[in-house]
């Protein structure tokens, strides 16, 4: 099984609505997880949290931000970071890189955090493909 991590700036947004979505789209196919390059406290991704919780019945109440110096990389195959200014940031790895350009819906309202969830349902709907039958 392939071992993934998705990683955003904060973890409390995006990778975080990642990691949750991608748990339950490619179970079987992937091992998710998530991390931040310089994440906040656990109260800050409560509307990704909520936006998880009512149009994707998914619970993520659990999720904490956590740092990706805390990850050990080496036992990652995929890294995908949500924008090529965070894989810019990114340390060395020798796991393969995905880049998506999700844009952040930090201090914006709920439609901005469900376009976003929507936009990463959408590309690990291509990742699934990808793993199922490509191989990726």
């Amino acid at each position: 099984m392939v071992r993934m991590l998705f990683v955003s700036y904060r973890n409390a947004c995006r990778s975080l609505m990642a990691e949750a979505i991608g748990r339950n789209k490619l179970k079987g196919l992937a091992e998710v997880s998530s991390a931040g390059v310089s994440p906040h406290g656990p109260g800050d991704p409560a509307i990704a949290i909520e936006i998880l919780r009512t149009h994707f019945d998914i619970d993520a109440s659990g999720h904490t931000p956590r740092s990706i110096v805390t990850i050990d990389l080496s036992a990652i195959d995929y890294v995908v970071a949500m924008s090529s200014r965070i894989a810019r940031g990114l340390p060395p790895m020798s796991c393969k890189l995905l880049v998506w350009d999700i844009r952040d819906p930090w201090h914006d309202d709920q439609d901005a955090y469900f376009d976003c969830a929507k936009e990463i349902e959408r590309e690990i709907s291509l990742l699934t493909v990808g793993l199922k039958y490509m191989r990726i």
